[in-house]
């Protein structure tokens, strides 16, 4: 059976749009440093510390594959230490599994909290498990290749979004970093540190997926990397600009903030949230 391969473009988007569900449906209630000011700078360390985290891997991936061809974590770790590599395969299997879990329960609050609450936890669940299976079967090709189509939509819903914003931005609302004193400060410095890094599992993924992918692995993860961050940090401004202190503590932010806009057609992103599901 042939290997399938992707572009590393479209893994890219693939990847971007895996963050951005993460972004766009952040719940307030897990954390208290989206959209803080200082927070923005733990944002842009984050972008770093990714880069950082990313180059041990993907180091250990490239000297212990074949020439010319690219293995994954667990088909380099087989070969450095034989037998004991299961250890990364059932690490693996947790990892996914829980981020599989968390992602279907956090979309279900999404879903039942701010678009339909009186629809059926069960059903919500069900279907979303459903479209994932879908997705299994229909290859990693055919994801990459939607992928560029809900790139677009998402790219055009968001410019909309933000433009119809610009005018109910209150830039006072964007005070200095560490207005609130130094402890405080540190505390939105590293809790904007891991709303960048801590919930990016798809790094993890792009180890998995190394070969199976065509083109320059290094300059995609970097290119995902900053893409992400820049996407964090324009929505934490407009969240804190245009929704105040309501934007820290209303739960699901980004979506209050696509009410306020004054573009019908974009104050219900329900169907964009489950495509980029």
């Amino acid at each position: 059976m042939s290997k399938r391969r992707v572009k590393m473009y479209q893994v890219v988007l693939l990847l971007f749009l895996s963050r951005a569900f993460t972004i766009i449906s952040y719940n307030s209630k897990q954390g208290s440093s989206f959209g803080a000011t200082t927070a923005l700078i733990g944002v842009l360390l984050g972008f770093a510390l990714m880069l950082l985290i990313f180059l041990p891997g993907y180091y250990f991936i490239r000297r212990n594959s074949l020439q010319g061809e690219m293995s994954d974590l667990s088909m380099c770790a087989a070969k450095a230490v034989g037998k004991g590599a299961a250890v990364v395969d059932v690490f693996y299997f947790l990892f996914f599994a829980a981020g599989a879990g968390y992602t279907v329960a956090n979309f279900e609050l999404f879903i039942t909290t701010a678009i339909y609450p009186q629809a059926s936890h069960f059903l919500v669940v069900f279907l979303l498990i459903l479209a994932a299976c879908y997705g299994v079967f229909m290859g990693i090709e055919s994801l990459s290749r939607t992928a560029i189509i809900v790139f677009a939509v998402f790219l055009i819903s968001m410019g909309f979004i933000i433009f119809s914003l610009l005018p109910q931005m209150d830039w006072v609302n964007l005070k200095m970093p560490f207005w609130s004193g130094l402890q405080e400060g540190t505390t939105a410095l590293f809790g904007g540190m891991m709303d960048s890094v801590g919930q990016s599992m798809e790094l993890a993924a792009l180890f998995f997926l190394m070969p199976h992918i065509i083109g320059k692995i290094g300059k995609g993860m970097v290119a995902w990397d900053a893409m992400f961050t820049a996407q964090l940090i324009l929505v934490s401004v407009f969240i804190v600009g245009v929704l105040g202190q309501l934007g820290i503590t209303q739960p699901f932010p980004f979506y209050t903030l696509a009410s306020v806009a004054e573009i019908s057609i974009f104050q219900r992103l329900d169907a964009l949230h489950v495509s980029i599901w």
